[in-house]
């Protein structure tokens, strides 16, 4: 009760501790229906907001006097008002007068584009200087971020829209040169309704295991801006590699390729602080393409960015409905820097719109300081151990910007139930909700148990995906699931058993894993698996065979047991035991099914093949896998280390070593294989990645069948995973001798349809590669070329893309051919990234 009367006595001295004025109201047509998008400003400078899509606009100002406040809109009349700011919140509404169309004639029009080209030319060839004002600087920094959530069509029984969410942060920003930030997070109010979003790219089902951490973090899907690289939109950059924001690199007013895809007009010359100021009209040329729109504001001969307002075109956004920014530059210490950002956006979710508006102040610069960009370690953002539990006494002495009344009410309400959220009574009020077993948890999405309290979990997976039609013997059922906990030191556990029955065979195949988390900062677990189960011989086969090949199949009794943990910043190490008795799968009956497709299979290779004939053996192998993330960069938050990833290429190094006699072992081999894969981006150019792997086995006096390097057959008609396969290899190949594969694909990201009339709305994106393999065992040398085009949509808030291919390949075997295929592929939404 306590806390409750300190938090609402914080709210109402809050006026008074912040000293600035606000301006308030609506802005309408002369109908009265809200018009959004205004541009609300102190006439005769840059310092102004938007309308919202309400028509509501929120205007601080630094003292109580008058001001000529303008409105202006494309479409409607430009007005200017004098209102005088006198109390502490002050509300002006106004109506705006549609504008009567004057056509200029063509050479007034001409001459203020030619005034607008040559002020850019002039930002063009002060760019880089602008760019590189100072070797490093630290800031203030403070951000919040609301959202509302309202009905795309409106409800008149609908009061107001409701409020989803608010985050607000006080941080010290470090910048140095040329594009590494570094934040401290001093203090942070997370109020945002979370879900868990999984830290890993798509995986093929042919693609080996990995090493490198596989994390679970809790995002809200709707707030972009959580740390200065979301949202630097520095136009002093070519390109503006935004990837929250637009899902590919936005080309810069000020670039080399400006005038190739911006028209450029003047729209008014005026006078601030004695510096004359152009404010010009950018507007870009194609709709489909990663450009902006807007109005930029230049100050004449220092050729510096004093403001702008500036939207993305929705088409190069595929999560934004719209999105607008302003920023605004001071000059201090001699360096135009920036001092305030506003981001409002909305996205299109169902039946509702979801609205946000973030604003960003960044104060107390000190510039050129004795740091350097390895004092961080490659850090982007460290969070203080108390920066979730900052009182409101802290909040209102340090908070720069006025909140509205219904954010400080929203705070006050959410700080008041803090302490009851963590009780283990709400928390189990929560968990009674998510406890609830419906029959679409148990045939779909599978059943769960939560205690949050506990910080543990149990999850059973779901009827239907339990059922596998074409295993071995036909129909089996698996079930399986999964137990989780979390303990205080963040130490986690998690155990997972699986039952595996066949109905013609009745045959029972257990199987059960055990990992311990105990070095959470260093992802560092050990663990262990034990089982008797059917085993693919490789997941290196066509899809049809991956889903109706019984015949891939061995029985395998298996005992492993690894360590893996991050060694340094990026290096990931892993040391795997394993004993398996392998067996065939002999006299054991396929299934109906399987046999059905194998007597109409007729092709050479056969598509189903039968189960491979050997002697069975026992092997014991040690394996070292290691993976190189060069400068990788992560966020310390809460005791965890959250992955962002890397620039520069991945290194991939594993060591197999067969040990004879080991537990009965009959094999002596041992193999190196490495990986390198890296992605490039080009600009306007798109976007290319690459990848090549190769390795032998070095020694192979007891070298099993099984053991061998698999290379997969291509599926005829299925355009897999670039990066992974190749596309037109007619058989499956094994081999114990040196092999090299290399693949590559680029994206042209609408470099070319995007910019052709019709063909752009469409929305159809090019994309080409190839790939090669060198297998010495049988002087085998195969390459392959591809060119296709995508198209990305979105279904059930998940965004996929579909593509139409072209493929050809050349070997030493048969005759040069050519095909068309169809791929498939989704965007992973944590890591912005498609697979390929």
């Amino acid at each position: 009760m306590t806390k409750y009367w300190i938090v609402l006595i914080g709210i109402l001295f809050s006026f008074q501790l912040n000293a600035q004025f606000v301006l308030k109201g609506a802005v309408t047509d002369m109908n009265g229906e809200p018009l959004p998008g205004v541009k609300v400003y102190v006439d005769g400078t840059t310092f102004g907001v938007i309308t919202d899509y309400n028509g509501l606009y929120f205007l601080e100002l630094k003292k109580a006097d008058q001001y000529p406040i303008h409105f202006k809109m494309m479409g409607m009349e430009d007005t200017v008002v004098t209102v005088f700011i006198q109390k502490k919140l002050n509300v002006f509404d106004i109506s705006l007068k549609e504008k009567s169309i004057k056509l200029e004639s063509v050479e007034v029009l001409a001459k203020k584009i030619n005034v607008a080209n040559t002020v850019i030319k002039h930002m063009q060839d002060n760019r880089s200087k602008m760019a590189l004002q100072v070797d490093n600087y630290t800031c203030n920094t403070y951000l919040k971020t609301g959202l509302e959530r309202e009905p795309r069509i409106q409800d008149s029984t609908v009061k107001a829209p409701a409020k989803m969410s608010l985050i607000e942060s006080i941080s010290q920003t470090t910048f140095i040169a040329k594009n590494t930030y570094h934040e401290k997070i001093i203090a942070q109010h997370d109020y945002s309704d979370k879900e868990a979003a999984v830290a890993e790219s798509f995986i093929d089902y042919y693609q080996e295991d990995i090493i490198t951490p596989i994390q679970a973090v809790e995002v809200d899907p709707y707030i972009f801006y959580e740390k200065v690289q979301d949202g630097d939109f520095n136009l002093y950059q070519h390109m503006i590699d935004l990837p929250k924001i637009a899902e590919y690199p936005i080309t810069s007013p000020f670039g080399a390729q400006a005038f190739t895809n911006y028209k450029f007009e003047l729209n008014n010359i005026f006078y601030e602080n004695e510096l004359k100021i152009y404010e010009i009209q950018v507007t870009p040329r194609f709709k489909n393409a990663a450009l902006l729109k807007g109005q930029l504001y230049i100050v004449a001969d220092i050729w510096a960015v004093k403001s702008f307002n500036l939207s993305i075109n929705p088409s190069a956004m595929p999560f934004f409905y719209d999105f607008n920014v302003i920023q605004d530059y001071e000059n201090i210490d001699g360096n135009w820097v920036v001092v305030r950002r506003e981001f409002t956006y909305t996205i299109q979710e169902d039946e509702d719109f979801i609205r946000a508006n973030t604003r960003v102040k960044h104060s107390d610069y000190v510039f050129n300081r004795a740091i350097r960009v390895k004092d961080f370690k490659n850090e982007i953002s460290n969070y203080s151990a108390d920066a979730f539990s900052k009182d409101s006494v802290f909040w209102n002495k340090n908070r720069p910007l006025k909140l509205k009344d219904s954010e400080l009410h929203f705070i006050g309400e959410q700080e008041r139930i803090d302490s009851v959220k963590q009780s283990e009574h709400y928390l189990d009020s929560v968990d009674a909700v998510f406890n609830k077993i419906t029959l679409g948890d148990i045939f779909l999405s599978g059943v769960g148990f939560r205690n949050r309290f506990k910080e543990q979990e149990i999850y059973i997976a779901p009827l239907l995906g339990s059922f596998e039609l074409f295993g071995v013997g036909g129909v089996r059922f698996k079930f399986s699931g999964d137990y989780s906990k979390k303990f205080e030191n963040n130490h986690k556990i998690k155990i997972s058993p699986s039952l595996n029955y066949g109905f013609l065979n009745k045959d029972l195949k257990p199987t059960l894993a055990l990992e311990y988390t105990f070095l959470p900062m260093k992802f560092g677990s050990v663990a262990v698996a034990v089982g008797n189960d059917y085993d693919r011989i490789t997941n290196q086969t066509t899809a049809v065979n991956y889903v109706l090949g019984a015949g891939s199949y061995i029985s395998n009794k298996f005992v492993s047991l690894a360590h893996r943990r991050e060694i340094v910043n990026g290096l990931y190490g892993r040391i795997k035991f394993s004993y398996a008795d392998r067996q065939p799968l002999g006299d054991i009956e396929l299934g109906p099914i399987f046999t059905y497709f194998e007597q109409l299979d007729t092709a050479e290779p056969k598509l189903f093949p039968t189960p491979p004939a050997f002697k069975p053996y026992t092997v014991s192998f040690v394996e070292f896998k290691f993976q190189y993330r060069f400068n990788q960069k992560y966020i310390i938050k809460q005791n965890e280390k959250l992955i962002i990833g890397s620039v520069y290429p991945e290194l991939e190094v594993s060591f197999k070593q067969g040990i004879p006699n080991l537990f009965g072992s009959e094999v002596r081999f041992n193999q190196l294989e490495f990986r390198v894969s890296d992605e490039i981006n080009l600009g306007n150019y798109g976007d290319s990645k690459w990848k090549v792997i190769g390795g032998s086995f070095l020694n192979k006096q007891d070298l099993r069948i099984i053991e061998h390097k698999f290379i997969k057959q291509s599926d005829v008609a299925l355009f897999t995973n670039p990066l992974e396969s190749h596309q037109g290899i007619d058989t499956n190949y094994n081999t114990s001798a040196p092999y090299v594969q290399a693949f590559y694909v680029h994206h042209f990201n609408g470099l070319f349809l995007n910019k052709i009339p019709l063909i752009q709305k469409l929305r159809f994106e090019t994309f080409v590669g190839g790939s090669f393999i060198l297998l010495d065992e049988f002087d085998y040398n195969h390459s392959e070329f591809f060119i296709g085009v995508e198209r990305k949509f979105r279904f059930l808030k998940e965004y996929y893309k579909f593509a139409f291919v072209y493929t050809g390949q050349f070997n030493d075997i048969v005759q040069p051919y050519f095909r068309f295929k169809i791929g498939f592929d989704f965007l992973n939404t944590y890591t912005n990234q498609w697979s390929w």
